[in-house]
């Protein structure tokens, strides 16, 4: 159950649950009461481009997302999670680490090569294509959600 909303988590880490729960196609059972929500806690749990990666079927029926690397002292990782289009692919940069830092995810993990097209889930905008890699600067138990979409 989330627990978006709910007294125990920062925004920062209210948005990370989000986004994790998101990329896991985990059930988004809100845990809060909705009638007395917050303004930021049902944009949260309102986005409607990251909760269409939650019910994005997966490339291949390949429902989950899935950790596809960790920095050596494991405080950062980067999650994703290969969409039905069979082409895009949605990735969660993670810093679990107590200062806030980049955190990089290489194509290569991802298994898309050449340039693709980002767009920022959580600010609703598009971004610079990027090629060879992605990086966000991620705030202490922070994530970054964005979906690539090959040229």
């Amino acid at each position: 159950m989330l627990e978006i909303g709910n007294v125990g988590l920062s925004v920062t880490e209210q948005y990370s649950m989000m986004s994790l729960w998101s990329l896991a196609s985990a059930p988004l059972l809100a845990g809060t009461d909705i009638v007395g929500a917050s303004n930021t806690t049902l944009a949260i749990l309102a986005n409607k481009e990251v909760t269409a990666i939650n019910q994005d079927l997966g490339k291949g029926g390949a429902l989950q997302g899935i950790v596809v690397s960790t920095d050596p002292e494991g405080k950062t990782e980067v999650w994703c999670k290969w969409l039905a289009d069979g082409k895009s692919v949605a990735v969660v940069l993670l810093n679990m680490g107590a200062n806030t830092t980049s955190v990089t995810a290489q194509f290569t993990d991802l298994k898309l090569s050449g340039s693709a097209s980002v767009r920022d889930l959580w600010n609703a905008k598009d971004l610079p294509a990027a090629s060879g890699s992605l990086s966000a600067t991620v705030p202490s138990h922070g994530t970054a959600m964005f979906k690539l979409t090959p040229k």
